[in-house]
Formats: C-alpha cells, structure tokens, sequence
C-alpha cells in the first residue's frame, strides 16, 4: 500500500521514464536536450540481459546519430 507521499513520489518519477519506440525515445530526448541546453545526455536501459542492454542502446545510438561508439 501506498500512502500519499510515495503515490506522489512514484507519479514524480514516473514522468522522468521515457519508454517507447526507437524513434519516439530519440525524439523525446532531443526535445529535452533543446529545452534543457543540454549538451550531453545520460542514458540507463533497466534490462537485466546484457545483450538486450546493448543493442538498446546501439538502437538509440543509430536513432540519435551518435558517431564513435
């Protein structure tokens, strides 16, 4: 059970996810990048396969255009 606090603290985190396609993940990470001033992004893939894990983000890397990976 959640009482009000972590239901607000849940909701909070839960808009710094971002989650869907390839394509929709770039853009949104652009959007955030142009809105922030951001010159670098971070990036963490919560999947506990290491292979999965990696080609997320050599998917990403392409979406972004990210050269010298």
């Amino acid at each position: 059970r959640w009482d009000d606090d972590e239901k607000s603290l849940r909701s909070l985190h839960r808009l710094r996810h971002i989650v869907g396609s390839v394509g929709e993940v770039a853009e949104r990470l652009r959007e955030l990048a142009a809105a922030s001033g951001a010159a670098e992004i971070m990036v963490q893939t919560h999947v506990h396969d290491q292979a999965a894990r990696r080609r997320s983000y050599t998917l990403l890397a392409d979406a972004l255009g990210v050269k010298g990976r």
